[in-house]
């Protein structure tokens, strides 16, 4: 496995040709945040090079990394949930509304919600791909960046980006 942290991140990469794979947030502060779900094994798609991702399936993970896993979607849920409503909020008040106080705003209840609710059914969407992969025995899982079973979460948080910005720019030029 070829492991690369940087700046409290990590890239999963093909310990061959080092062609990436994943990418994700490995440390926020002091807080390890690798939930660990994943494919065991990988098989490179450029080099044919098979490795160990480092990663376990739901139905083989042990009592403390399930448990390691739902405190990991807690935080996403609530850390994700604060960022994203605060930056929806910044957004929307730089553009339509500079004047209004920023903790005035009661969107914050809402967004927060939403966002926990997205992070839980992502999570829940992982578990049931991994019991899925178990039961295929698909072994070595292909090792694609662009595959959705390996990098949810990083896809998903380009979506929200590209939808921060689109906001920002339609408040800012539309509204």
């Amino acid at each position: 496995m070829a492991t690369t942290h940087t700046y409290g991140g990590y890239m999963l990469c093909c310990p061959s040709c080092n062609r990436m794979v994943k990418i994700g947030l490995a440390w926020f502060g002091l807080f390890p945040m690798r939930s660990g779900l994943g494919p065991a094994e990988f098989v490179c798609t450029k080099c044919g090079t098979m490795y160990d991702s480092g990663l376990q399936e739901w139905s083989r993970m042990d009592v403390r990394r399930k448990v390691n896993f739902i405190f990991h979607t807690l935080a996403y849920a609530i850390i994700g949930g604060f960022f994203s409503a605060a930056l929806i909020l910044v957004i929307e008040a730089a553009a339509t509304r500079p004047d209004t106080p920023f903790i005035e705003n009661l969107k914050v209840n809402k967004l927060l919600i939403i966002w926990a609710g997205i992070v839980l059914l992502i999570q829940a969407l992982r578990v049931s791909l991994s019991l899925e992969r178990t039961l295929t025995e698909i072994k070595p899982y292909p090792a694609r960046y662009t595959d959705l079973q390996v990098n949810l979460q990083a896809w998903v948080m380009k979506i929200f980006i590209v939808s921060f910005i689109s906001i920002y720019l339609a408040f800012k030029y539309f509204g």
